[in-house]
């Protein structure tokens, strides 16, 4: 079981790239290798597709003070297979809490501010509080509060001139060092359909999927959240909320790291 929660504490920080939520724990079931091809792209520059993206009205971002989730999810490698409960909370700008537990017993909780991360493995007393170079350091993962934030409500901001279309999806990129992010956004309602992140030299790295949505107050969100991994390992998340609530004030984010607790180095 110990070996179990190592592994998910991993998870996590791997995570952190594109969602930054688990490092949870569950039964554990062996598994046949995971075998995850990345999609083929075609991108359509043509003069019809620039003329619908002349229309195009942009991406339609979620507007929010606080937001909270409460879902199941799993997580897949090589090696094995896991389910876990979560709730999720989120302070615009500020805080992105969240907490993985499995038959009603909390295994890790999660608090992200804008300058850094800390997580809480329950079952073996250790915590992780770092600022996010320590992803690029340790995984090779580049990534900051803002884009976990938007990763985990399918917001895409910073986006400007779209490259083309690849089918119904208006496609835009942005690079960063290394990386190149591909943005693929519905021209039928401006909402974020899939992420796909790509290094230079190693290749694909994960592709996340927005699917399933509904609404929340009138306003179209991702109800489940599909994250493929390639790089550092190969693996794949899956989120499905069940409930979720918009909030003016008045969420909590408790985060203690209670004495006798070992930090990871």
């Amino acid at each position: 079981m110990q070996n179990c929660w190592i592994k998910l504490r991993t998870a996590a920080c791997s995570c952190l790239v594109i969602l930054a939520l688990v490092t949870v724990g569950c039964k554990r079931k062996p598994r046949k290798a995971l075998a995850i091809k990345p999609d083929s792209t075609i991108t359509d520059t043509s003069t019809s597709a620039n003329l619908r993206l002349k229309d195009f009205g942009g991406v339609r971002n979620l507007d929010f003070l606080q937001i909270s989730f409460k879902g199941r999810g799993s997580f897949a490698n090589a090696e094995s297979e896991m389910g876990f409960a979560y709730t999720i909370r989120v302070a615009r700008g500020n805080v992105v809490w969240a907490s993985v537990s499995v038959l009603g017993i909390e295994g890790a909780r999660l608090l992200a501010t804008p300058d850094s991360f800390k997580v809480l493995d329950r079952l073996n007393s250790k915590y992780i509080a770092k600022g996010y170079g320590y992803l690029e350091e340790k995984f090779g993962l580049r990534a900051d509060f803002n884009l976990l934030q938007d990763m985990v409500l399918g917001n895409a901001n910073g986006l400007t001139v779209p490259t083309g279309m690849v089918g119904e999806d208006a496609q835009y990129e942005h690079s960063a060092k290394q990386l190149l992010l591909s943005y693929f956004v519905s021209l039928a309602d401006g909402k974020l359909r899939r992420v796909e992140a790509n290094d230079v030299k190693l290749g694909p790295v994960s592709r996340l999927y927005y699917g399933a949505f509904g609404q929340v107050e009138g306003q179209p969100l991702p109800m489940q959240l599909s994250v493929d991994l390639w790089q550092p390992k190969q693996g794949r998340l899956i989120l499905e909320h069940r409930e979720v609530q918009l909030h003016t004030d008045g969420l909590s984010f408790p985060f203690t790291i209670p004495s006798g607790y070992d930090e990871v180095r």
